[in-house]
């Protein structure tokens, strides 16, 4: 009777402790529906600890069925997608519309994943940017796929190849024009994504110095947005000092001047 008694009383504490993992895990399934985006990391990390991971993501789909924003729905399908690592297409077409600073985050938290995404976001760069929305879409379709670029060696060839070891084969990267102006309209409107802008295309820089250049030379182009992208090359292109030195003949002191005070 000893026996039966301490056996229940551990199934007992076992099935207490449980629920109180199971309540907890609602809770930070509640926290991360609504959180700042660079609080996913962290929460969803810590979602991955709860053992019950049934219980998990049987709340979080019930969750992603209820939710009442698209931003909130996104933040909980991301969750679902790198807790079970299977990446549908409708998330992948959400990180379309999120801020540069967003998306930066969800390359990271997707890294190992990015096999899945290749295919869809490389469907959307071989279309044709006839309008604004479109050419956005480019933009953060190309801030995703940059992940693994390495520049083509070829002279006087500044095209981006992907790793085949990373990819499902080499390929090029078009529209670099579209890219380069509407990033540069993405910071403009917004200088906040300056630092993201820079990080996830870092390794593009090739791509973008020549259409980055020819917006520098465009004397059409508002002192702005031209100090803008002379901030922008800057960055760039600071390990290339060939192409420092080519960017110091192009501008003056108070072009240097102003787009050193966007950094700041």
């Amino acid at each position: 009777m000893l026996g039966i008694g301490v056996t229940l009383a551990f199934v007992q504490q076992q099935r207490h402790e449980r629920m109180q993992e199971q309540v907890r895990a609602d809770g930070l399934i509640h926290t991360i529906e609504a959180a700042d985006f660079r609080e996913l990391p962290r929460l969803i990390s810590d979602l991955s600890q709860f053992s019950d991971r049934t219980h998990t993501l049987r709340e979080l789909t019930r969750r992603a069925t209820t939710s009442t924003t698209r931003e909130n729905r996104l933040r909980i399908d991301l969750a679902i997608g790198l807790l079970t690592a299977k990446l549908e297409p409708h998330l992948i077409e959400s990180w379309l519309s999120l801020s540069l600073q967003e998306l930066l985050i969800v390359k990271q938290l997707t890294l190992p994943l990015r096999a899945q995404f290749l295919h869809q976001l490389r469907d959307v760069m071989n279309v044709e940017a006839n309008d604004d929305e479109s050419r956005q879409r480019q933009l953060r379709a190309a801030g995703l796929l940059v992940t693994d670029v390495v520049p083509d060696k070829t002279p006087n060839s500044p095209v981006a190849k992907f790793d085949s070891t990373a990819s499902d084969g080499d390929f090029g990267l078009p529209h670099w024009q579209n890219i380069a102006e509407t990033l540069l309209q993405v910071v403009y409107e917004n200088p906040r994504e300056f630092d993201a802008a820079l990080m996830l295309f870092q390794s593009a820089a090739p791509n973008l110095y020549e259409p980055l250049k020819q917006r520098v030379e465009t004397r059409s182009v508002s002192d702005q947005q031209r100090h803008l992208a002379i901030a922008l090359m800057c960055e760039l292109t600071q390990d290339s000092p060939g192409s420092i030195a080519e960017l110091a003949c192009l501008i003056d002191a108070d072009a240097i001047s102003s787009a050193a005070a966007i950094r700041r």
